[in-house]
């Protein structure tokens, strides 16, 4: 079958395409269109990626439960796909707020250790 979104070929048996992570079009068992309800679940597979490369024990989280939302559409179980896909996007939420945290933090860190050092010298300068 072939993706409408990549063109990518899929086997018959898949729902999703391989590629591009889009739906396909038609059921290739019965023939007839797939359900709306598969075009209402997002996988948030590239945050949750990028989320694994910037916080990684967060973001591993948010990476399996975005690869269960495709396991879950293969299944056609859309009821745990549309749970997985809340629960992979409030990871990717979590892991961004945790990292731009972190970030804050260590440069808060950073410039009161160089000030710090800074007035140091100072007070040992005026010392000596």
């Amino acid at each position: 079958m072939k993706c409408p979104y990549c063109k990518g070929k899929n086997p018959k048996e898949r729902t999703i395409c391989i590629s591009c992570g889009g739906p396909l079009e038609f059921d290739t068992e019965t023939g007839e269109k797939t359900d709306d309800i598969v075009y209402d679940v997002q996988t948030y597979l590239i945050p949750s990626i990028i989320a694994l490369v910037f916080c990684q024990p967060f973001g591993l989280i948010a990476f399996a439960y975005s690869l269960k939302v495709i396991v879950f559409i293969n299944n056609k179980q859309y009821d745990d796909a549309k749970r997985a896909s809340r629960l992979a996007k409030r990871w990717c939420w979590i892991t961004l707020t945790i990292g731009i945290f972190l970030f804050v933090a260590g440069i808060i860190l950073y410039v009161l250790s160089f000030f710090g050092i800074a007035i140091l010298s100072v007070i040992l300068g005026s010392i000596e």
